[in-house]
């Protein structure tokens, strides 16, 4: 079943996206060739029309990650999806899921438009230069595969707890003692939410204040010795392994917790008047 509510929400969601990301690159296809024209308001034209469309991208992104949660499950078209043979948890997965989908494409797109944009101001060839030298500093500084993957998956994890802070908070403003003030209630609890998440992550990165400290020290010891042998290049992928794994863990559980919150707000305190 989430299967099938993946693919209503990606149809539903797709008319959308995709009219705005062929948008998105075909005006960076003719920025690539116009940018540096002789024609300045040919120029303006179609940088205004670029940045306009990075900004569309960037509020669709997030205005249909709120809206289709808030208006599918908490508002009258929630009477239709909770008659569906399916548990609430799916129906959150299937929101979150597809929030995740759409955020990923949305990255890659606006990506692809702006190397594409860039063309008039840098070559393959400056590309490809850029990317060796970013190479070799990793091989050269011993920074491991497995730190860019744990950086990627904690920058994802948080994304992931992010989306569900904000259903949760989606889910507290439409509780009966709130409901006279959705809105307002919604974003008290995201504001609330947000400050406890800080707390919690300041305690349990506290643990970590030796280690910076004497990261730090290093760093100021680096200076004094050859760039290749410095201490701080060495350190510097430990310590940030170890603040990666940390994230990892501390927003794997928050986001279990308030994935777990939604659900159980949507099955036992369903307000949908």
């Amino acid at each position: 079943m989430l299967g099938k509510l993946l693919k209503y929400e990606i149809k539903a969601t797709g008319r959308i996206f995709l009219p705005l990301y062929l948008g998105l690159v075909a005006v960076a296809v003719i920025s690539s060739f116009t940018l540096q024209s002789e024609y300045e308001i040919l120029n303006g034209v179609t940088a205004f029309l670029l940045v306009m469309l990075y900004g569309a991208l960037i509020i669709v992104t997030v205005a249909l990650l709120i809206q289709r949660f808030y208006r599918n499950l908490l508002r009258d078209e929630g009477y239709l999806m909770f008659t569906l043979p399916v548990r609430q948890a799916t129906l959150v997965a299937s929101k979150l899921l597809t929030a995740c989908l759409w955020s990923f494409l949305s990255s890659v797109v606006g990506a692809a438009a702006g190397m594409i944009a860039a063309r008039s101001f840098f070559t393959l060839n400056d590309v490809a230069a850029l990317w060796g030298k970013a190479a070799a500093f990793f091989s050269d500084n011993s920074i491991p595969a497995l730190l860019v993957v744990i950086s990627v998956a904690a920058c994802a994890m948080q994304f992931i707890q992010s989306v569900l802070q904000i259903y949760l908070s989606l889910s507290i403003g439409q509780l009966p003692a709130f409901c006279k003030h959705r809105v307002l209630s919604s974003v008290v609890a995201f504001v609330l939410i947000s400050l406890a998440v800080q707390i919690i992550a300041s305690v349990a990165l506290s643990g970590m204040a030796p280690a910076f400290m004497e990261l730090a020290t290093s760093f100021e010891d680096g200076f004094e010795i050859a760039y290749g042998q410095s201490e701080f290049l060495y350190q510097l992928p430990l310590v940030t392994a170890e603040v990666m794994w940390m994230a990892l863990a501390i927003n794997a559980i928050l986001a279990a917790a308030m994935f777990a919150g939604t659900t159980w707000i949507l099955q036992r305190k369903l307000n949908l008047d």
